[in-house]
């Protein structure tokens, strides 16, 4: 495990692979709890030079309109049937150069919290302009732990934009392995009420200040954002698998065993691109297969996608 031992603080146990031989261990509570709840907050992760570092490079690239044009699209729909009057209000970024080294240094730094082998798939950059909403949605393999979280906002009240999340149960497909519509995942979470969300089961809204970040299961549970109200609000999203868990098992999914790598590294590996550098997306043609059959899967994705049932939480130090 990348996590030292005199970090971990919850003791845990398991079972053999013959389901019946327990073993224990020890894990810590910010993994645990991720494993438990579907998400946890890291409050104040992410030092203020490392945030300013990143934002320099983003206004470099704002000011002059090659840049901006090159990286950043302005994005109709984030989200498949947004409300029309939130469309284009927001410039986005698949692997952008700040977003390329945020990935690196929160992979690194992730490494005294989380007790995963995390390997990085993709990570995205967007700036949401006044009136911005995001759909209420679950995300597909490349975000089985993701990341995100504030570099900069000017809202209205002057509070950070919230983002809500519904966690009472596994999200990624129902008990017969068939994704949840569309309009039903909208319709449980942000379709109810916000005066009602309080007493509807597994709905939070979660408040992130600069350099707070939040780590979730981006397929499990189900997220979103109401609008926005103010002016400018810049987010990164940084997205891993975790090596140490079933999804390397999946059907195409494990390509290759290289010199130093411990474990066997999924198609999924930085999105099917070729390296953290590489920004045009090129699939290989196992990630391509993939991504093929991912929507109508042969295989239970529960069994595999962030499936932590097997282990429990026996003490705390």
């Amino acid at each position: 495990m990348p996590v030292q031992y005199n970090k971990k603080d919850v003791k845990i146990e398991t079972t053999y692979s013959d389901g019946k031989r327990p073993i224990s261990g020890w894990t810590t509570e910010e993994t645990m709890f991720f494993m438990e709840n579907r998400y946890v907050v890291l409050k104040n992760f992410i030092p203020q030079e490392v945030i300013d570092m990143a934002m320099d490079v983003w206004k470099t690239i704002e000011s002059n309109e090659d840049y901006m044009s090159a990286i950043f699209d302005l994005e109709e729909d984030i989200i498949a049937s947004s409300p029309i009057d939130s469309l284009f209000k927001s410039h986005g970024a698949h692997t952008s150069p700040m977003g390329v080294m945020m990935h690196n240094y929160l992979t690194k730094k992730l490494k005294d919290k989380i007790d995963m082998q995390l390997q990085e798939t993709y990570t995205y950059t967007r700036k949401y302009d006044r009136g911005a909403y995001l759909n209420a949605h679950t995300d597909r393999p490349s975000c089985e732990v993701s990341a995100t979280f504030c570099l900069d906002y000017k809202s209205d009240d002057n509070t950070p934009w919230k983002i809500w999340v519904k966690n009472d149960k596994n999200y990624i497909t129902d008990e017969k392995g068939i994704p949840y519509p569309h309009d039903w995942v909208v319709e449980t979470s942000q379709g109810v009420p916000i005066r009602k969300r309080k007493e509807t089961p597994g709905i939070k809204s979660i408040s992130l200040e600069v350099g707070d970040l939040l780590l979730y299961q981006g397929p499990n549970v189900i997220h979103w954002r109401d609008t926005f109200v103010g002016e400018y609000s810049y987010h990164m999203f940084c997205h891993w698998y975790n090596a140490l868990g079933r999804i390397k098992d999946i059907p195409h999914s494990t390509v290759e065993v290289g010199e130093g790598m411990p474990f066997p590294r999924s198609v999924l590996a930085y999105d099917g691109r070729k390296t953290r550098y590489d920004g045009h997306q090129e699939r290989s043609h196992e990630y391509e297969i993939f991504a093929g059959q991912w929507p109508n899967q042969e295989w239970d994705a529960r069994e595999f996608i962030n499936n932590y049932n097997h282990i429990k939480r026996v003490e705390k130090k």
